[in-house]
């Protein structure tokens, strides 16, 4: 029945019922009527994915794609953590889809060129493993000495500082593949080039079109949140001088 439930809240026909409700029946409440009506126009537009698309757009990175430039020598494929949870079934702590997905392409990455791969991410959950230690446990890579991991940072910046120290003691040079949410590219590429790290990512990460599906609605909200989340993370790292406006240029 919860499930049942939940599944309507989350469904966007729901918010079109409520603006035909409000259209023909709350005439004696003018501006009841106009607030309902409004916000639930936006609430329909919203779940449009082509308004994702293109919001998500001007996070992509433009250039330094790893198939245009096989000449140079990599050093290392990075791949953030994308977060873990608590299934509430197995209960048992597991990697995230994102950090599942992110993984995944970063080992098809190793298969085609024999990089190593740096998971990195911290303890976010108290009392347990880190996301990084998660992520390798779940595809059972604890043994391959071509998968590193890095437990210590818990936030984008973290990352870029903790890599850095990475590539120094294992003295790797600056030249890495990226691989990561194409939301996060630029937050993340844009940190990294501020400590004069070199990134390339897959070109398939940013290969996205517009299709018919795109102009039906459907559930989007918590793409949307995860773009806004991104914009919020650029205009903080912005202020804290984590990255400058050179280095979101590309």
């Amino acid at each position: 029945m919860k499930f049942l439930i939940l599944n309507i809240i989350h469904f966007p026909e729901l918010f079109i019922i409520i603006y035909f409700i409000s259209f023909f029946f709350l005439n004696k409440y003018p501006k009841l009527k106009r607030v309902i009506l409004i916000n639930s126009f936006l609430l329909i537009f919203s779940t449009f994915p082509f308004i994702s698309y293109l919001l998500e757009k001007p996070l992509y990175l433009k250039e330094n794609f790893v198939n245009d430039n096989l000449n140079i020598s990599f050093s290392i494929i990075l791949v953030p953590a994308g977060g873990i949870i608590n299934n509430e079934i197995t209960k048992n702590i597991l990697p995230t889809k994102d950090s599942i997905n992110r993984f995944i392409d970063a080992k098809n990455l190793n298969k085609k060129l024999n990089l190593p791969i740096l998971i990195a991410g911290g303890k976010t959950i108290e009392n347990y493993k880190s996301e990084a230690k998660v992520i390798q446990e779940y595809f059972n890579e604890e043994d391959n000495q071509q998968i590193y991991i890095e437990e210590q940072s818990l936030n984008t910046n973290e990352t870029a500082r903790n890599l850095i120290k990475i590539l120094e003691k294992k003295k790797l040079n600056k030249n890495i593949i990226l691989v990561t949410d194409k939301s996060h590219i630029k937050r993340m590429a844009s940190v990294l080039r501020n400590n004069d790290i070199n990134v390339y990512i897959p070109k398939e990460l940013t290969e996205s079109r517009l299709t018919t599906k795109d102009f039906v609605p459907k559930m989007t909200f918590l793409r949307l949140n995860i773009i806004k989340y991104e914009y919020i993370g650029l205009i903080y790292y912005l202020y804290k001088k984590n990255i400058n406006f050179k280095n979101l240029n590309f």
